[in-house]
Formats: C-alpha cells, sequence, structure tokens
C-alpha cells in the first residue's frame, strides 16, 4: 500500500521523528484486538492497516475516507481509529457484489463513527471532504484502481485539510506504480526499509506471517524481489507537500516498519 500526504500544513519532522513509536504503539493496539485473525483474504494486509493508522496518528488526522470496501476488513480499522478520535469514517463502494456488500454492511452495523456509502468514490470525494465535520482526513483508496486513484489523491490535495492518502494494488512493475515512485524520492516501500522497530511491531510480523499466507517472508532488497515474482502488491510510501513549495517531498523513516 502506497502511502501520500497531501497536506499544507503537516510537519514532515515531527512525523518523521514519531512515526516509529507510533507504530509500536499500533501494532500493539493491532494484536491486542486481534485484527490479524479478522484478515481475509484480498484485503489489505494487517501490517499495512497498521503502518496507515500510525501515520495517521503522527500527522494529526481525526476523520478517514475509504473507497472500496469489499468484505469490510479495513473499513472495520478505519472505524476503529475514528471512533478513538471522535471523527468519522465514510467507506464508500460501488456494491456490485450485492450479496457480498449486504453481508458487510450487517457486520459493520451500529458502529456511529463509521458511514457506509453506495456509489461511484470519486463523485463523493469532493462532497465529503467539504462537509460539516471538515477536519484533517487521510484518504485509502484500495484497488486496482490505477492512475485513477493516483488523481484522486492528488486532487484531494488541494483541500488544506487532507494529510495522508494511500494507494493499495500498486502493481509491481506497473507503470502506475513507477509513476507514483518518481512523484518523491525514496524509499518508497515499507518493505525496502530496514531497521527496527521494536517487540510489538515484530510479534504483529510474526503472527501476520503465520496467518496470512506468509507475505512477510524475506528482507531487504532480496526479500522485495521474490515478493515481487509471488504476492499482492501492498507496500507503503509516506509524501509530504511543503508549505513553502509545490515540490514533493518524502518522509524517511529512521527505522523500519515493513
Amino acid at each position: 500500500m502506497g502511502l501520500w500526504v497531501g497536506s499544507w500544513e503537516t510537519d514532515v519532522t515531527m512525523v518523521d521523528k514519531n512515526f516509529p513509536a507510533a507504530l509500536e504503539r499500533w501494532a500493539t493496539v493491532a494484536l491486542e484486538e486481534k485484527w490479524v485473525h479478522e484478515w481475509k483474504p484480498g484485503a489489505i494486509f494487517p501490517r499495512e492497516m497498521v503502518s496507515f493508522l500510525a501515520a495517521c496518528d503522527v500527522a494529526g488526522v481525526v476523520n478517514i475516507v475509504e473507497s472500496g470496501r469489499q468484505d469490510g476488513y479495513s473499513t472495520e480499522l478505519i472505524g476503529y481509529y475514528a471512533r478513538s478520535r471522535a471523527g468519522l469514517a465514510h467507506s464508500v463502494d460501488l456494491e456490485a457484489d450485492h450479496a457480498r456488500a449486504a453481508r458487510c454492511r450487517d457486520r459493520l452495523a451500529g458502529q456511529p463513527n463509521l458511514v457506509l456509502l453506495k456509489g461511484n468514490a470519486v463523485a463523493f470525494f469532493g462532497p465529503i471532504l467539504t462537509g460539516e465535520r471538515a477536519a484533517p482526513t487521510a484518504l485509502l483508496v484500495d484497488g486496482p484502481k490505477g492512475y485513477l486513484a493516483i488523481s484522486m489523491l492528488l486532487g484531494a490535495s488541494g483541500f488544506r485539510w487532507v494529510r495522508l492518502g494511500a494507494i493499495h494494488n500498486l502493481n509491481p512493475g506497473s507503470a502506475e506504480r513507477e509513476a507514483f515512485v518518481r512523484l518523491s524520492p525514496g524509499p518508497h516501500f515499507h518493505e525496502e526499509i530496514s531497521g527496527r522497530i521494536g517487540d510489538q511491531w515484530d510479534a504483529l510480523a510474526l503472527e501476520e506471517k503465520a496467518l496470512c499466507g506468509g507475505r512477510q517472508e524475506g528482507r531487504g532488497q532480496e526479500g522485495l524481489a521474490r515478493r515481487r515474482e509471488k504476492t499482492p502488491p501492498g507496500n507503503a510510501v509516506i509524501i509530504h507537500r511543503s508549505s513553502s513549495s509545490s515540490r514533493v517531498l518524502a518522509i524517511r523513516p529512521r527505522l523500519a516498519y515493513g
């Protein structure tokens, strides 16, 4: 999953400094809440969601808007985050599979901080972002949506309160992924960053490997190359827009989060 920040206000240095601690904090939540056990095939992987929520945390995000819901795994997690911040999480989906959508809605019912919408996210993003509860916001675009996903995030950067965005399904070797990489200096994907976060992050990695099909096998460039051959894309990049320039800047965490 690629993470992007389009804020005019977020302090890049603050995020860089506090991101590792936020990863440990949200890894602890994931372990305590059994998020790995709730994961469903085809959903965003647990550590990718932890990375996204940790970035939301340090960027001061209150509200989250999601495009693409499927079985609602990521939706439930953004609802948890919004509830912890007294914010709102909107999830937009075409709901083409009516039976699946109904099961998802039934499972997620009763969460006051979670708003489930049916339709095209391109049409919904603007009204949501200009709504009454405009506040520091993150966008999560599940895929594969290719260049449309990139366009959605870059378009949303015109809103001053949009601080963070994420794209899932950036396929290795695809033109869309290469375009996304060219938006900023690296490292762009969490598998590429070396180092250690802490005990909770390591425990989450082991649990994810055991229960989600061993996706986290291998580290560094060699591991990344192997995963490009046999695993779905997931991954992460964090990008900030400078308040004094239109140049896009990348956060470079000093410790690994992948």
